[in-house]
C-alpha cells in the first residue's frame, strides 16, 4: 500500500484484521491494521523492508510465523492456546493447505510433461499433516470429561495432540525414541505435554519399546490412547479431509495421475490413496494410482511385496491373503537402519491398508535428504525429511513415466523441526549424507 512499502511474497490464504476487531487485534484502539499471513513459507520472519509511519496512515505489519500460534474461527483468528471446553476448538483449518508445482530445477521430468506438485501439510498449526489426523479422532472418541490423552508419536502427532489437549485443558503424556529430533521434542514440552524419551532401535515387540510403553502407561491409569497406529479413525480422517482437498486443488491443473506418499502409521496413503482412487473411477477417469515410499529397510515395503506376490495378479485388490501370509507379514523386521525420522516402520501398524497400493518405491537416505536440500534451494520449500523422501519417490517414479501426467507428493512436516539434523551440515556428514548448501 502507499502506507507501507512491503518486500515480501504474500502468500493464497491469508486473513486481515481491521481496526473494528478489537477482541483479536488489540492493536486496533490505535487504528493499526495488523496483517497476519496463514500461508507461512519458510524464510525470514520479518520481511517488511521499510513502513511509513506518521500522519494518519495506518501501520501493516507482516508478521509471518506467528499466525502458526493462531487459529481460524468465523469471527477472525484466536491463540491456538486458549483453553476450551471442547478437545478442538479453534484449531479448525479452513483454508487448504498449498499445493505447489517443483520447479524445472528440481523436476527435470517436467521437459517429459511429467509434473509434480508437492501438498505443503507444514501450513498446518503444529507444522505437520498429524493436525488433521488428532482432531478427527478427537472429534470421534469417547473422550469422558478432563481424562487426560496418551500417545506414542516420533514428535508430529505428540505436538498436536499436546495443542488439542492444553485448548482443552486435558493433560497429555506423549511418549517417544531417541530417535526424535530434539526440535520435536521440545515444541511437544512447550505445548503443555508430559513427553517421555524412550529407548530406539528395540524391537517392536519389546516392553521398552515407545509405543508399548504408552499403551501400558494408558492402560494402568484409564486414560484415553490415541493408538494412532491401529486406530481407523486415523485413515478416515485423511479420506475426509486431505484426499477431497487434493482433489478439488488438482481439478483445475487436470486431475491427480499418481499419488505419492510415506508411510509411518499408514493412516495419509490409506486414507487419501483411497478417496483418490474411488472418485477417478467413479467419475470414470483413469483410476488414480498411489505409490507408497518407503525408506530402504522398513518393514512396510516388505509387507507390501508379500501381500502383492499372495495375491492373484500380485498387485492391489485381487483378493484376500492366506493366514500364512499374515503370519509372515507379522513376523517381518527391518533389514537394516535408515536416518530420516518419522517414514518407516519396523512392523505393520493396523492403519495401514495395503489394497490400496499399487507399488513401492524405496528411497535412500542421502536421496530424501538431497531432495530436501534441492526444495530449499530451487522452491523455497523448507520441508522434513519424511517430505524429501516423498517428494524423491515421487522423482523416481517421474523418471519412468511419459507425459502428460500430474503426480501429487504429499509433505508430512516442515523443515524447522530438523535443524539439528538433515539441515545441520555436521550431523549429515557424521551420517554420510548430503551436506546442505553442497550441491551434489
Amino acid at each position: 500500500s502507499e502506507s507501507a512499502n512491503l518486500s515480501c511474497q504474500i502468500r493464497p490464504f491469508s486473513w486481515l484484521f481491521s481496526s473494528e476487531q478489537k477482541k483479536n487485534n488489540v492493536l486496533g484502539s490505535w487504528g493499526v491494521n495488523v496483517f497476519l499471513s496463514l500461508g507461512t513459507w519458510p524464510g525470514a520472519i520479518f520481511t517488511m523492508s521499510r513502513v511509513r509511519l506518521g500522519g494518519t496512515a495506518p501501520l501493516c505489519v507482516v508478521m509471518r510465523p506467528l499466525s502458526r500460534y493462531l487459529a481460524p474461527t468465523r469471527n477472525g483468528l484466536l491463540p491456538a492456546w486458549r483453553h476450551s471446553s471442547s478437545a478442538t476448538a479453534n484449531t479448525s483449518v479452513s483454508q487448504p493447505t498449498p499445493l505447489v508445482r517443483l520447479s524445472a530445477k528440481t523436476n527435470p521430468h517436467e521437459e517429459r510433461n511429467v509434473s509434480i506438485y508437492v501438498k505443503c501439510e507444514f501450513h498446518n498449526p503444529t507444522l505437520s499433516i498429524k493436525d488433521r489426523m488428532v482432531r478427527y479422532i478427537l472429534e470421534h472418541a469417547p473422550l469422558a470429561p478432563d481424562v487426560p490423552i496418551v500417545a506414542a508419536s516420533s514428535g508430529n502427532t505428540g505436538a498436536s495432540v499436546a495443542m488439542l489437549a492444553t485448548q482443552a485443558g486435558r493433560k497429555s503424556y506423549i511418549f517417544t525414541s531417541k530417535a526424535c529430533s530434539e526440535e520435536k521434542v521440545q515444541l511437544m514440552r512447550a505445548l503443555g505435554a508430559t513427553v517421555e524419551v524412550c529407548k530406539s532401535g528395540v524391537p517392536a515387540d519389546s516392553e521398552e519399546h515407545y509405543q508399548n510403553v504408552a499403551k501400558r502407561f494408558a492402560a494402568e491409569r484409564g486414560f484415553y490412547d490415541l493408538d494412532q497406529y491401529d486406530n481407523l479413525l486415523n485413515r478416515q480422517s485423511y479420506a475426509h479431509t486431505l484426499g477431497p482437498e487434493i482433489r478439488e486443488q488438482m481439478q483445475a491443473r487436470g486431475g491427480v495421475h499418481l499419488l505419492v506418499a510415506g508411510g509411518s502409521t499408514g493412516g495419509t496413503i490409506s486414507g487419501t490413496g483411497r478417496f483418490l482412487r474411488m472418485c477417478s473411477v467413479a467419475d470414470g477417469e483413469p483410476e488414480t494410482r498411489v505409490v507408497l515410499a518407503d525408506p530402504q529397510g522398513s518393514v512396510l515395503g516388505q509387507a507390501w511385496r508379500l501381500w502383492a506376490a499372495a495375491t492373484e495378479s500380485g498387485s492391489a485388490e485381487s483378493g484376500q491373503v492366506s493366514e500364512e501370509t499374515l503370519a509372515k507379514i507379522a513376523r517381518l523386521t527391518p533389514t537394516r537402519k535408515w536416518a530420516v525420522e518419522g517414514v518407516g516402520k519396523d512392523s505393520l501398524p493396523g492403519a495401514m491398508d495395503l489394497s490400496c497400493v499399487h507399488t513401492v518405491v524405496d528411497v535412500e537416505d542421502a536421496s530424501a535428504v538431497a531432495t530436501c536440500h534441492r526444495m530449499v534451494e530451487n522452491d523455497n520449500i523448507m520441508a522434513g525429511g519424511s517430505s524429501g523422501l516423498s517428494a524423491a519417490g515421487a522423482l523416481q517414479v517421474a523418471a519412468e513415466l511419459e507425459g502428460p501426467c500430474n503426480i501429487v507428493a504429499v509433505l508430512p512436516d516442515a523443515g524447522i523441526k530438523y535443524l539439528s539434523t538433515i539441515y545441520n551440515p555436521d550431523w549429515c556428514r557424521d551420517k554420510g549424507l548430503p551436506v546442505p548448501g553442497l550441491r551434489s
